[in-house]
């Protein structure tokens, strides 16, 4: 196993979670990452003497890993990567597009003053620190779900967090693209500040259009 998936690893172990839910989400990221590519083949007997762990949990985390449609377990090469396709990852941009979409116009009636300066000190820490560029981002689009003030939109957004993050972390290889968000997030929370549910809403379907292009570049698919 190469050192980054190990330092991945040793990341996650870090969090002092049960065997099978560091497992699980070790190949997880690595997975969305794309540090294991797609008709890969994961040997569950390799893994734990790799992890220095018992066989159990990495058959817990395969199990976890085909519930989500990540990997195929295949009668003549066992365990084998499917990742996401293209048309999953524009059907999650759509999907975010619709449900950020509406957390703005919420947050636009309901945000209190604190949070929308909490929205913009995540955008000036983000955009001061060069290396933190993709978590600042993650971290306004999590606290812009918060600011609905919609537990529903948290739990219909949760569970695409992390396939969110991993797009980030790619679409933000497109030279200009982290100047180009920070600018379209400070036009977002302007138009939060004024209360404005409609521009509110079309500007974060925009930003998301605009992430979606952004990826699709880094990729070699535009």
């Amino acid at each position: 196993m190469d050192s980054q998936l190990m330092s991945l690893y040793e990341e996650i172990k870090a969090q002092q979670v049960s065997s099978r839910d560091v497992v699980y989400t070790f190949l997880r990221k690595a997975i969305l990452r794309n540090y294991v590519g797609r008709g890969c083949r994961l040997v569950e007997r390799d893994l734990a003497q790799d992890l220095g762990i018992s066989r159990t949990p990495v058959r817990e985390a395969f199990r976890q890993l085909e519930a989500e449609g990540l990997v195929k377990h295949n009668a003549n090469k066992g365990v084998v990567v499917t990742g996401i396709s293209y048309t999953d990852i524009s059907e999650i941009y759509g999907i975010r597009a619709v449900l950020e979409g509406f957390a703005a116009r919420l947050a636009a009636q309901k945000a209190s003053p604190e949070e929308l300066d909490e929205l913009e000190k995540l955008l000036r820490q983000g955009q001061a620190d060069a290396a933190r560029g993709v978590e600042g981002n993650n971290n306004f689009h999590t606290a812009l779900i918060k600011a609905s003030c919609s537990i529903w939109l948290e739990r219909l957004v949760n569970p695409l967090r992390e396939y969110i993050e991993s797009f980030h972390l790619i679409s933000f290889l497109r030279e200009g693209r982290r100047e180009e968000a920070f600018l379209e997030h400070m036009m977002i929370l302007s138009a939060l500040r004024d209360r404005d549910a409609d521009l509110a809403e079309r500007l974060v379907k925009e930003h998301i259009s605009n992430s979606h292009t952004a990826f699709r570049k880094a990729v070699g698919l535009l």
